[in-house]
């Protein structure tokens, strides 16, 4: 995290989530799962989503920007009047947002962003969505390729 974002983190752990009249896109959520005729609960939280990803980009939380991108990409993917099969992508969407309060928290709190944290959840939005592969565990870090002896590069 960059020097002076400490502050923004700590607006944002107390509304991470809030938005859409006072709902969070957690209740948005789960109202959905009991409601799937009501297609604008789920637009609602969406939009929450998509404004708070926007957020977290702006002030270079980059693990929690990218939770969000594939929170956002699973939750187009729901259809509305879907029934049952689609509820454990839903289940998944409110367990991310519970995660994603505690790493905002926990982000406010050591003064830095730990992206490491949140690859289980953003392979685990990964794994609802068909063709999308998990992440490997050293995404947020890559490897510098100019680096790696001539034998270990791609292609070589």
């Amino acid at each position: 995290m960059q020097p002076g974002h400490g502050v923004a983190v700590e607006n944002l752990d107390a509304d991470a989530t809030e938005g859409n009249g006072g709902r969070t896109a957690k209740n948005l959520l789960q109202q959905f799962l009991e409601d799937r005729q009501d297609g604008s609960l789920l637009q609602q939280s969406i939009e929450g989503l998509q404004q708070l990803r926007g957020t977290l980009a702006l002030i270079e939380l980059k693990g929690a920007a990218l939770l969000l991108d594939e929170m956002i990409s699973l939750a187009m993917d729901i259809p509305v009047h879907d029934g049952e099969e689609r509820n454990e992508p839903l289940s998944s969407l409110c367990d991310a947002l519970f995660l994603l309060e505690r790493y905002l928290d926990q982000a406010r709190q050591q003064g830095r962003e730990r992206p490491e944290l949140l690859l289980p959840m953003i392979n685990q939005m990964r794994q609802h969505r068909p063709g999308v592969p998990a992440l490997p565990d050293s995404h947020f870090y890559p490897l510098p390729v100019a680096g790696l002896p001539a034998g270990f590069r791609k292609g070589a």
